[in-house]
């Protein structure tokens, strides 16, 4: 993503491998509109009907001004395929949002958008997708033991 706190922490990934940053709006956090920098306890409080379609993860709704769960889907995956389309050899680090997140295990589970989450997304956890045309497949989710070692001791794959 393009957005500050993704940006810097690829600049830190960039600095610890030698590779370049890239910066993708395609994989920025969902667009809320009215609602967003909000809590969904403001929403609520102030956008009632906001605060319901957001519950009820409905696919086709937008708050004035947002952007739909399923327009962010469609985003997020072409921004996926035309990364992949550039046939990167070895590992891509890509560095975003829990919202693209979601996207993406979505997409690797086949499961609908308007299901309800039941898996985590740790705030600064490594996930690990292995993705070969239309096979999409999740190695690893979530893993947050890196945040519990001293920051001379993390390494990133290369």
């Amino acid at each position: 993503s393009d957005l500050q706190r993704a940006r810097q922490t690829a600049q830190a990934i960039s600095s610890a491998t030698g590779q370049p940053v890239r910066l993708l709006p395609a994989l920025r956090e969902r667009h809320f509109g009215r609602c967003e920098g909000l809590t969904f306890e403001e929403i609520a409080a102030r956008h009632e009907a906001d605060a319901l379609a957001l519950k009820a993860r409905a696919a086709d709704y937008a708050a004035a001004g947002g952007e739909t769960l399923r327009q962010h889907q469609l985003r997020v995956l072409a921004g996926v395929d035309r990364l992949l389309g550039e046939k990167p050899e070895g590992p891509v680090v890509v560095v975003t949002h829990g919202g693209v997140l979601d996207i993406l295990y979505r997409r690797a589970k086949a499961m609908p958008l308007g299901a309800p989450r039941d898996f985590p997304i740790p705030n600064a956890g490594i996930s690990w997708l292995q993705i070969s045309g239309d096979y999409w497949e999740i190695a690893s989710w979530g893993e947050t033991g890196h945040l519990e070692e001293a920051p001379e001791t993390v390494r990133f794959p290369v």
